[in-house]
């Protein structure tokens, strides 16, 4: 009975085997459709070594299928899956032992757009849970025109200051309007990083703000005028 019970279950972990190769190999027919046996299978290791190195197989067949739509060169895709692979494996030492697609991901990107990797390892070890919404802080505030170190500074600080992930996805906000103001990036940047606090932030209010309480001399409804000195 025992033995009979061996052989029944050694057959059910071979037909799950089978289907979860089966659905691997699935995943890069359009590859094989687009590109042959041969290139299909240089490309397919690749992937197989990013799997073999814990990484999430779903993101390395990603870039297979994107190169695949766009009608890349096979030689093309394969250099773009091998230097995905590549980066996820330097990201993954950043972060092991997460090894979250998404923070793979915002990790590779953030490598490879020159953001420290010593803030990146310190950012999360120290808040894990909301290390992506860090990163995307920091390119947030580069987009915005901000110096990458200046950006980094604002987002060790906003992490030291105890700042939630969602007040630091704020900062760079806060900059784009300081900005539309007439600031430059710079200033802009130098003011809301002054204003980092505990718990919050404290940065200069906007124009509609400053007016917001002054009461209208109009006697009219709409917008109060700010008096004229």
């Amino acid at each position: 009975m025992v033995r009979r019970g061996f052989f029944t279950a050694s057959i059910v972990a071979l037909g799950l085997s089978s289907t979860a190769l089966a659905a691997q190999t699935d995943d890069l027919a359009r590859v094989r459709a687009a590109y042959g046996e041969v290139d299909a299978a240089r490309i397919a290791a690749v992937i197989q070594r990013g799997v073999d190195n814990e990484l999430p197989r779903r993101l390395l067949v990603e870039k297979a299928l994107e190169g695949t739509a766009k009608r890349m060169p096979a030689d093309a895709v394969l250099a773009a899956v091998t230097t995905l692979e590549r980066e996820l494996r330097a990201a993954a030492t950043v972060v092991w032992p997460d090894q979250d697609a998404e923070t793979l991901e915002k990790t590779a990107d953030a490598l490879r757009h020159g953001i420290d990797r010593a803030l990146l390892v310190e950012l999360h070890r120290e808040r894990p849970e909301e290390f992506p919404m860090m990163i995307v802080a920091i390119e947030d505030l580069i987009h915005v025109g901000v110096d990458p170190d200046v950006a980094e500074d604002m987002v060790r600080a906003a992490a030291t200051s105890g700042l939630s992930g969602h007040e630091t996805l704020g900062l760079p906000a806060t900059v784009r309007r300081l900005v539309r103001e007439g600031s430059t990036p710079r200033d802009a940047a130098s003011s809301v990083r002054a204003g980092i606090r505990p718990g919050g932030t404290d940065v200069p209010p906007s124009v509609d703000e400053r007016f917001r309480d002054v009461p209208s001399t109009a006697g009219g409804r709409g917008r109060s005028i700010p008096p004229i000195l």
